[in-house]
């Protein structure tokens, strides 16, 4: 993947449902998400959170277990 812009949907490397393919279309939603503007990159940000938050937390209650 480069640096230049295409119109339309990106076309993927690896498939829909191999952990591969879901790196690589998570990679482009960020990708897309950090050039957007206004409500959309709020929006962008908060799926971000949503998929993020869990594993933190988790990692906190696993840590806290351990110490």
């Amino acid at each position: 993947m480069g640096t230049e812009r295409e119109e339309g949907f990106p076309k993927f490397e690896y498939g829909q449902w191999t952990f591969e393919g879901e790196i690589e279309r998570l990679g482009a939603f960020a990708s897309g998400a950090s050039r957007a503007k206004g409500p959309k990159r709020w929006f962008a940000v908060l799926v971000v959170v949503s998929f993020v938050a869990p594993v933190v937390v988790g990692g906190i209650a696993f840590f806290a277990q351990l110490f």
